[in-house]
């Protein structure tokens, strides 16, 4: 569960942070101006962040196998779509939607926090947050990729044939979770009102 965990959380950050590096061929080929290439930077990173909380509830209350599932069976429907945008107000748009891979790191923390005793949540967590390293592995293959594999061929090529890439691995790496994660999961939040899950939040 560990290792499954992380591949996908490091999979999903690499996603997350993808417009990091493709944006600047983005720029280039759609002429933005520098106010709208620092939204289309940002987009991704505010929406994924502002949902962490109720993501990180959600995973408690149904378990980390299919919160970590759906999120990235979801992300890849706006990450194959960035493949084929046309405008800049499309860009935005599944900017935003994608931007829901960045709320898989409190997934990720709820699942290994259902799995491990305290005593070893240490080692786990630490371990999970390594995923962190996706945001660099964007900066590291991006462009390569783009420049490996030319515009204009059957498969979008250039920047698009990176967030088509993510998608393949997106699905796979679902699939892979779904089938290989350990049943029946666990649920710490299950049963819980909403108040007692926030709770924690008024501490300290």
């Amino acid at each position: 569960m560990l290792t499954l965990s992380t591949l996908s959380f490091t999979l999903l950050f690499a996603v997350w942070l993808m417009l990091g590096v493709l944006a600047v061929p983005i720029k280039a080929e759609f002429g933005l101006s520098k106010v709208q290439f620092s939204w289309l930077t940002a987009i991704a990173v505010l929406s994924g962040s502002l949902f962490r909380l109720p993501v990180g509830l959600w995973a408690d209350r149904v378990g980390g196998r299919k919160a970590m599932t759906a999120i990235t069976l979801i992300t890849a429907v706006p990450c194959f779509a960035m493949a084929y945008a046309s405008s800049y107000g499309q860009l935005m748009f599944y900017a935003l939607c994608f931007g829901i891979a960045g709320t898989s790191f409190a997934s990720g923390i709820a699942w290994n926090s259902a799995w491990f005793s305290s005593a070893r949540q240490g080692v786990a967590l630490g371990t999970f947050g390594a995923g962190n390293v996706g945001a660099s592995v964007t900066k590291l293959i991006g462009p390569l990729l783009i420049a490996l594999v030319p515009a204009g061929g059957v498969i979008p090529g250039g920047w698009r044939f990176v967030p088509v890439l993510y998608t393949v691995l997106l699905i796979v790496m679902a699939a892979v979770l779904w089938t290989m994660s350990p049943t029946p999961d666990r649920k710490p939040g299950a049963g819980r009102t909403l108040g007692e899950l926030l709770r924690p939040l008024a501490e300290g």
